[in-house]
């Protein structure tokens, strides 16, 4: 099984081009006939959108966990290479919090290494309509906190699930009514980039 999260609407946003992701998948047949597809959408607030998303966990056989959000000023998708140990938000989550230069999970390791081989993906993604890079990390903000807190648990439980976070460009109209994103990527073109990169995934060990 293939589980894929996008987040709720956040900082002022009109909409979360990884939420408008999710509900295309909730709405077409799996873009890999052998494998099953669930998804869930998250709040964005620290730590509980991870409490959102392990039940999920523990009552699914999941074998690929792709975290989906929103990076709003970036002009491609950035594959996150690591999910480091560290809250230092530039404002405010959902919730209201703004952890500045804290642990996510005090004693626990500093960083985690996607269990997908990143770089490999990315040099395979030669024909997607945008651009897709490698990236050191998640950042500092919640994107980040989900991830270190799933590959946390998918580590000390020994979940047999390889594990990634993908930041995807902010689209102009997110209710995708249209096809025009701002920075001249038609939703179909994320949509379409985000499926492939997937699928190279899917297909490394």
């Amino acid at each position: 099984m293939i589980f894929i999260t996008g987040f709720e609407v956040f900082g002022g946003f009109t909409g979360n081009t990884s939420l408008s992701m999710v509900h295309s998948f909730q709405k077409q047949t799996p873009f890999l006939p052998e494998y099953s597809v669930e998804t869930a959408i998250l709040p964005v607030e620290q730590k509980h959108c991870f409490e959102v998303l392990l039940p999920y966990l523990e009552s699914h056989p999941v074998s690929h966990i792709f975290l989906l959000g929103m990076a709003a000023q970036a002009k491609c998708l950035s594959v996150e290479k690591t999910a480091l140990n560290w809250a230092h938000y530039s404002f405010p989550d959902n919730a209201n919090r703004l952890p500045q230069d804290e642990w996510i999970e005090k004693g626990a390791p500093l960083a985690y290494f996607s269990t997908f081989p990143v770089v490999r993906m990315v040099q395979l993604c030669t024909a997607s309509p945008i651009p897709v890079q490698p990236s050191l990390s998640a950042g500092a903000y919640v994107c980040n906190d989900l991830y270190y807190r799933t590959l946390h648990w998918v580590e000390t439980n020994r979940y047999p699930a390889q594990t990634v976070f993908i930041h995807l460009p902010a689209l102009s109209d997110l209710d995708n009514s249209d096809d025009n994103c701002q920075n001249g990527y038609s939703f179909a073109a994320v949509y379409e980039t985000l499926v492939q990169l997937m699928q190279i995934g899917i297909g490394q060990p």
